[in-house]
């Protein structure tokens, strides 16, 4: 590949994600070559190789046909980087834990060795720091940030008090995981769905006893009692917003992820000029320059911070909203660094996502639309 006459992009991610399919074809579209970065075929299906020495570092990935160099990049979306998994069913029993442990250092150190004289969407740090719930949750009381009651603890003790302490003033409970987990469920071939850890409400008769409970950590906190709810996407120092899963609404959920997504259900939202102030603070605490978030509006008007998605779900949000568009812009951002309020704006002959495959001619080569 020669990168001094082809426009390039590397997006870390695996061949059925969406979000990876529409970028890639609006960015084929203006001259870039794509390529698609599997960190879950490594090392099952995938060698990677780092070459070092006078004065040069190269890092090669090889997945069946797509052999990748790093220095090769100008541009870096790292979409969904899941970690390397390896098959330990090789491995001698006594060897399986040493083998699983090089792997997770391993898959937590790579985004630094890899295509380091290229510009990223986030930043290594940024990427791995914004994925720390707790780290998320400190980082945005320091900047100036509301977020509920919390409590992330493996002590049951603990989590009893936290619950009847709230009992006591007539607060529910919900309990989220550490990190978000999703799986495919597969009944056959060709029927299975996504799986999905949603925020729950729970009780003290839901605990677990203290020696299951003690194993793994877990975040409780005060439900908020909220009008609705907002979806913020950060693009730099500017952001696009919308207002949806409204209390007084019959479809209302507790986690909004359960709501059916109906088409011009949301509205455009605007935030308050010193929430927006504090929510660009905490984007540069945690080094990232793209995230979604997520916030709860109360009926007095004051806003909680829920919890940030380095590089979370948004096309959904061009359904729910006729008001913006966010494709276009996003792609703009990752070739310009920088997207203005104006351009979130949807005009009467903007194509919405879902248009694009149909009004060009190029499939993304990992995948082909049904």
């Amino acid at each position: 590949m020669n990168c001094k006459t082809k426009k390039t992009l590397l997006i870390a991610g695996p061949d059925d994600d969406e979000h990876a399919d529409y970028v890639e074809i609006i960015m084929s579209q203006r001259g870039y070559l794509v390529e698609r970065f599997q960190s879950s075929q490594y090392p099952v299906n995938a060698y990677i190789t780092q070459k070092l020495g006078d004065g040069q570092t190269e890092v090669t990935y090889s997945c069946g046909k797509t052999n990748i160099v790093d220095k090769d990049f100008s541009l870096v979306w790292w979409r969904q980087y899941t970690g390397f998994h390896p098959a330990l069913d090789s491995v001698h029993p006594e060897d399986r834990s040493i083998v699983d442990f090089e792997h997770r250092i391993y898959s937590r150190q790579f985004p630094y060795q890899f295509a380091s004289n290229s510009k990223w969407v986030n930043s290594p740090r940024g990427e791995i720091d914004g994925c720390n719930k707790p780290l998320q949750l400190r980082k945005a009381i320091e900047s100036g940030l509301v977020i509920p009651e919390t409590m992330i603890t493996n002590n049951r003790e603990e989590a009893v008090s936290f619950l009847r302490k709230a009992r006591n003033i007539g607060k529910n409970v919900i309990f989220k995981t550490l990190i978000s987990h999703q799986w495919m469920i597969r009944n056959s071939p060709d029927d299975y769905k996504l799986g999905l850890v949603y925020t729950t409400r729970v009780t003290e008769n839901d605990l677990v006893d203290a020696d299951v409970f003690r194993i793994c950590a877990g975040i409780f906190q005060y439900e908020v009692d909220s009008a609705f709810e907002v979806r913020i996407v950060f693009m730099g120092d500017n952001y696009v917003a919308i207002s949806h899963n409204h209390r007084e609404h019959t479809d209302h959920e507790l986690d909004s992820r359960r709501r059916p997504p109906v088409a011009g259900s949301a509205s455009r939202y605007i935030l308050p000029h010193s929430v927006q102030k504090n929510c660009l603070a905490f984007m540069r605490a945690l080094d990232l320059r793209f995230g979604c978030m997520d916030m709860l509006v109360l009926e007095d008007g004051s806003h909680v911070f829920l919890e940030i998605n380095p590089q979370g779900a948004w096309l959904w949000m061009e359904h729910l909203c006729s008001e913006i568009k966010l494709l276009i812009p996003f792609c703009n951002f990752l070739e310009d660094g920088y997207v203005s309020e104006e351009d979130f704006v949807r005009k009467s002959n903007d194509l919405i996502y879902k248009d694009y495959e149909n009004n060009f001619l190029y499939k993304p080569k990992n995948k082909r639309f049904s």
